[in-house]
């Protein structure tokens, strides 16, 4: 929220009757993005994923932390050009989130799921996702785009599966694939 409102605000787009600024959102979400990767290696995994199921947030405060028993919905298990396997995990609020999350703009400001009704406010399952995931909306699927730096450098994919840990919880694959970090931004 900090990032986007100082954005908004220094940028003088701010009237009271805006319901969003999505253009901001954008922005503010692809730099977090491209800020948290900027060590990547050259040689990464992206993975374009989502599921239905819906954790609602908690903050840290409340008691609530990143457990695996919780939040390890599953793994990618990649086998490479040389034979050798390697599993990437999928953890809800690190890579992947709700498809469900519905706002007034593809960027998702203002949603119903916010704890304010407040236009310039982002939801907090959006904000959980900056910088390590860029969510993007097909119709009424929001998708997100992650990436993981490869565990085998310098090999190819080349066959993925999904095998799921949290067994209530679906998880749909658009792609995963090698991809060059310069390809990335």
């Amino acid at each position: 929220d900090l990032l986007y409102n100082a954005r908004v605000l220094a940028g003088h787009r701010f009237r009271a009757s805006d319901v969003a600024c999505p253009e901001e959102v954008d922005l503010v979400m692809n730099e977090a993005f491209r800020f948290t990767h900027r060590a990547f290696p050259e040689d990464c995994i992206e993975a374009v994923h989502t599921t239905p199921l819906l954790i609602p947030f908690k903050h840290f405060y409340d008691g609530e932390f990143i457990a695996d028993e919780k939040y390890l919905l599953g793994e990618y298990v990649l086998t490479f050009d040389d034979g050798t396997e390697a599993r990437l995990p999928v953890r809800y609020g690190s890579n992947i989130s709700y498809s469900g999350l519905t706002g007034r703009s593809s960027t998702i400001v203002g949603d119903s799921m916010m704890e304010e009704d407040t236009a310039y406010r982002l939801s907090t399952l959006y904000l959980e996702m900056a910088g390590s995931a860029l969510a993007y909306r097909e119709g009424d699927t929001l998708w997100y785009r992650t990436l993981y730096p490869n565990p085998h450098p310098g090999h190819r994919v080349t066959a993925w599966r999904y095998e799921a840990i949290k067994t209530d919880a679906e998880v749909l694959t658009q792609n995963l694939l090698n991809i060059c970090k310069k390809d990335a931004q």
